[in-house]
Parts: C-alpha cells; structure tokens; sequence
C-alpha cells in the first residue's frame, strides 16, 4: 500500500480482526460448555452437527470469493462496489442451488427429528451467513477491520446471553440453533450498512460478461474453499452417519479446544496476506522469505506451548469445563493437539502459494487431503469412533502440510522451521517437563501460569527473542504512536533474513 505505513496497518488490524475472532470463538467455546453441560454430549452432538452443516453449506455457497476479494480489492479499492455485487449475486445464487440439494439428501440421512430440524434451521442462514464472510473481505481489503470487531463484539454477546436465557428457561437444542441463525441476518445487515456509509457508496450492478471473468478468475478458490470446508469438519459429518450423537459430542468437545487458536494465524496471516501478496507480485525474493522466516517464527512460538500445554493437561482441562461423562474426549484432545503448530504452518504456506498465483497447487494438495481424510476418517471412526475421528483429522493435516511444503519450496524457497527456531521446540518441551511434573499436584487455574512463567523464563534463557524482533516492534509501535508513515522497504529491512 503506497505511502502507508505496513507494519502499523498490520499490528493494528490483526489486533482488530484477532479481537473479533477471539471474541467469536470464544463465545462459541462458552457456548459449547453451556450446552454439554445442561443438555449432555448428545444435546452438544446435535447443536455442533448442525453448525457444521451450517459452514459446509455457507463455504459451497461463497465460492471462494473472500481471498479473491482481498487480492483484487487490494489492487484497485474502486472496483469495490462492482465486485460486491457480483460475487454477492453469485453466491445467492450457489446458495440456493446448494440449499435445494441439501434438502432433497438430509432426509435420507437416518438423522433424528431434532437434528433434521436444526439442520433445515441453518440452511436459512446460510444466504446472510455468506454475505457476511464476502463482506468481511472487503473490510480486510480496505484495512478497516474494526468493523468486524464492533459487529462480532455486540453479536456474539447478543447470541451469548439469548442462549444462556433459552437455556435457563428450559428450552432445547432447536432454539438455540434459531438463535445463531438470528444472528448471520443481524450481522450481515450491520456489515452492509458500515461499508456503504464508510468505505463506499455501494449499487447493484451486474454483467454477464463480467460475472464470467469473476468466475473464471475465482474457481480455483472456489474449488480451494469447497475442499477447506471439507476438510474442517468431515469427521462430525461421517460420525453423524455411522455413529449417534453422543460420539459427535465427545469429538466436538475435543475439537473445540482446537479449534479455538486458529484464531491467532486467521487473523495474523489474514493482514499479513496483502502484503506478502504484494511482495511477491514486485518479484522481492529475499523480501519474501523475510516475511515467511519472521511469520512462521511468531506462528511457532504460540502454537508449540499451546499443543505441549494442551496435551500435558487435557484431563483436568476437559473434566473442568465439559465435566463429567466426558473422559473420551481427553484421548481425542491429547491426539489432535499436535494439529495446532502443523495448522498454523499450514495457514502460512497455502498463502504463500496463493499471493504467488499458484493457488492451483493448493486446491491440489486440498484434493488428496480431502481424498485421504474421507476414506482414512471413515475407516478409523468405524473401528475406533471419536478417537478414530482424531487420528485421521491429524494425519491429514500431516499430509497437508507435506504436500504445501514440496510445492514452496520447489522455487528455492527455504522452509527453516528446526534450523531456525529449534529454540522454540526447546522451550515447548521445558515447559511441558515443568508442567507434567505439577498437573496432578496444583489446581489448573495455578498450573497455566505457572507453565506460562515456564515457558517465557525459557525463552529468555535460549535468547530466542531477538534484537531483530525489538526493532521490528519497536518501529511498529513508534510509527502508530507518531503516526508517521514507513516504507515497505524499511520495514522488511528490520527482520534478519
């Protein structure tokens, strides 16, 4: 972006976005607590299947269209309007035709009345629920991400406090799932207003010529997209066919607690994307490893004690907030905790590839992940269930993240996760010894602390945070504070390659 200041526009709306889906998931954490237990594993089974349900339907309907829209807005900001219109009219329309299927299958499915009713409940949301994710990309296309925050912030407590009313006064699964519908049409209405009033004049206008290039320019996302959506949640899916609803409930337990810190490289890599994506379009090599060195140092260094932390206290974790009749779920949880560093890895390398233009090459990988992860998960969950729903989501995101490094580094880009930061493995693994040998001694609201202090006073000693990194933040906090504008160049120039 000409003239501004990259590193503050990127601090300050990766801590705006980083706000709004920390805000999100972690209601949506709440809530899963809340619903395991008053209504059990089964009434937590039906309530995630349906929001599974939900994000297929809403990925199938948006084509693909936030990360076309992110790149090409980022290019020309007044073709805004024009985008929006078109890829908003194409999605409607994707969504009724993807809704039409869905309601001629899911009755075939064998689901009880109460699932089959919760899952024709959010087919209706998911037209609001599209437009809100493309609309979303605009505000990340424009650097004005803290709309996002303020809708996010006042819905999910808006959804928060209904459900916790509708769960106080007795009412069951059905009603909390017309809530969360609720909710797609107040934010996407929300979102409409704040970029006609703020970032620009919107109207409807619509070209078959131009709809014919959009779509020739956003299949490969699309197919990306479809094939993501997929492979978030197949296993809840094949457990909703082959097992009940209490199997869902203790595998949606487990993947909650994984699922939550995909927030932290959404959010990172989401605003780091336009400008690895310009970088990579002016041909700066050595810029861009920069950026993919220092990315993949800051994912490593909060995904490693996540993972170690989770699997060394997944019994008291899970018991604390789903409580009893959950045991379960803690084989699933210390299965899958390995998915969180290989995930955020993951979310830097398919962006890498997509700011190159080769997006292709990740709707490849995403193939045969999905390929793989549908027939591995549908074998294992019939010998094993949940546990056999963990192992095949974490094998698949091992053969993921195999197939997006040999498509980086096949240009002479270098992947130095242990050469450069076998440091962070090492605190990771301090922490985890430190911890393990307190987990059955102190209270968990004790141990994370403490485990933090751990892992920080490791940090120190191995002298992972750098001058490098001072200098990098350092720029970036002075430049917001003085409201000065730096250069790409400057600021690239501050992390060691």
């Amino acid at each position: 972006m000409a003239g501004g200041s990259q590193a503050r526009l990127i601090f300050k709306n990766t801590a705006a976005l980083a706000a709004s889906r920390a805000t999100e998931s972690a209601v949506s954490i709440m809530l899963s607590f809340f619903v395991a237990r008053r209504l059990g594993a089964s009434g937590l089974g039906i309530y995630s299947a349906a929001i599974v349900f939900f994000g297929l339907i809403a990925v199938a309907s948006e084509m693909g269209s936030t990360n076309f829209l992110i790149r090409e807005i980022a290019k020309d900001r007044h073709k805004t309007s024009s985008y929006l219109s078109h890829l908003g009219t194409m999605s409607f329309a994707a969504a009724l035709l993807v809704i039409a299927a869905a309601r001629l299958i899911v009755p075939h499915l064998g689901y009880t009345d109460e699932l089959r009713t919760c899952v024709y409940i959010v087919m209706c949301a998911t037209i609001p629920g599209t437009w809100r994710t493309i609309q979303e990309a605009v505000f990340v296309a424009h650097q004005r991400v803290e709309f996002v925050t303020y809708s996010t912030l006042c819905s999910a407590l808006v959804n928060l406090v209904t459900v916790l009313v509708l769960l106080h006064k007795g009412y069951g699964i059905v009603s909390l799932v017309v809530a969360f519908a609720a909710v797609q049409y107040v934010v996407s209405i929300c979102y409409f207003v704040f970029i006609n009033s703020f970032l620009q004049r919107l109207r409807w206008q619509f070209s078959i010529t131009t709809a014919k290039e959009l779509l020739k320019g956003v299949r490969a996302f699309a197919g990306s997209s479809i094939l993501a959506g997929l492979c978030a949640r197949p296993e809840i899916v094949i457990l909703s066919l082959f097992g009940n609803e209490a199997q869902i409930g203790f595998y949606s337990a487990a993947l909650r607690l994984i699922t939550v810190w995909a927030v932290i490289p959404q959010t990172f890599m989401t605003n780091v994307y336009p400008v690895l994506a310009q970088v990579e379009h002016e041909g700066d090599r050595i810029r861009s490893q920069r950026i993919l060195d220092t990315s993949l140092k800051y994912l490593l260094a909060c995904s490693l004690p996540i993972a170690v932390g989770l699997y060394v206290a997944a019994s008291p974790v899970v018991s604390l907030l789903y409580g009893p009749g959950f045991e379960p779920s803690v084989v699933a949880l210390k299965i899958m905790v390995w998915s969180i560093p290989l995930s955020f890895f993951s979310s830097l390398l398919w962006r890498l590839l997509a700011a190159r233009g080769d997006q292709h090459l990740v709707l490849q990988s995403q193939m045969v992940t999905t390929v793989l992860r549908l027939v591995g998960g549908y074998l294992l969950i019939a010998a094993f269930s949940s546990r056999g729903a963990a192992i095949g989501s974490t094998v698949s995101v091992v053969a993921l993240n195999l197939m997006l490094e040999f498509y980086v580094g096949r240009n002479g880009t270098r992947l130095r996760m242990f050469r450069m930061n076998w440091r962070l493995f090492a605190c990771a693994l301090l922490m985890g010894a430190g911890s393990a040998m307190l987990v059955d001694r102190i209270p968990l609201w004790l141990l994370i602390p403490l485990a933090a202090c751990f892992y920080g006073a490791a940090v120190f000693l191995l002298k992972v945070w750098t001058p490098d990194d001072t200098a990098l933040f350092r720029r970036a906090l002075q430049s917001r504070r003085k409201g000065r504008d730096a250069s790409a160049d400057e600021i690239s120039n501050t992390v060691s390659a």
